[in-house]
């Protein structure tokens, strides 16, 4: 994929001697982004499924900075694995890992270069334990930012949810559930942005560890047999 913007809108600032900051809108050109991936899986053995993804993608942003052109290029490159298993076992499981290289140069600081690692997957797996009508879904994901001249301190997120539910009656319609959100309590937002002339890096705090108890009634239709009397 690609794509371009003609007369984008970008930022102009100027600062002054006495330290005061002009900003205004201005039309630029030279705006793009790309997006290039190819992918392959196949069944490894029988209910196992593996695949991969190859990803690269990138742009170019303009803004203006005392009157001087500043283009930034930003690029990054990815690898992922993914994997899974549907059968009629007692387990089922899937899982995604990627690693990534994330860059970007700008002509303001053509001497440096803003380069970084970035990780991040998911599991989940489902156990079934059928004769005590019991059911327990495993769930994780991570996110990992690694450091650089900017950013000295890498940043990483593991959220762990369990849930666990049991059916009850002979026709297990009543299901009580007991799920405990972020498990290690260590969910929060994590953002890296590569903006014009400048580099940020934020973290907002969201909903963390919870413990939630659900119970659910399932109203089963029954499908009356007609008979024809002869």
């Amino acid at each position: 994929g690609f794509s371009t913007t003609t007369n984008d809108i970008a930022m102009s600032t100027a600062v002054d001697a006495a330290g005061k900051t002009i900003s205004k809108y201005i039309n630029v050109n030279g705006i793009y982004d790309y997006d290039i991936r190819a992918s392959y899986s196949r069944d490894i053995i029988k209910g196992i499924s593996g695949g991969i993804v190859l990803r690269q993608d990138g742009g170019s942003n303009i803004n203006m900075v005392n009157s001087i052109r500043n283009v930034t290029n930003y690029h990054s490159r990815s690898i992922s694995l993914d994997f899974g298993y549907w059968g009629e076992r007692w387990y089922s499981f899937n899982g995604s890992f990627r690693i990534g290289k994330s860059s970007s140069t700008s002509t303001l600081r053509p001497d440096f270069k803003n380069t970084y690692t970035t990780m991040s997957g998911y599991l989940s797996a489902d156990l079934k334990f059928k004769k005590i009508k019991s059911y327990v879904n495993l769930w994780s994901d991570f996110y990992y930012y690694g450091s650089n001249d900017v950013f000295t301190k890498p940043l990483s997120m593991f959220v762990f949810t369990p849930t666990f539910s049991k059916n009850f009656g002979k026709t297990e319609s009543f299901t009580a559930k007991l799920k405990v959100f972020d498990l290690f309590n260590q969910n929060r937002d994590i953002n890296r942005n590569n903006s014009s002339n400048f580099l940020s890096q934020s973290t907002y705090n969201t909903i963390r560890r919870f413990v939630m108890i659900g119970f659910v009634y399932n109203l089963k239709n029954k499908t009356a047999v007609a008979t024809t009397e002869k």
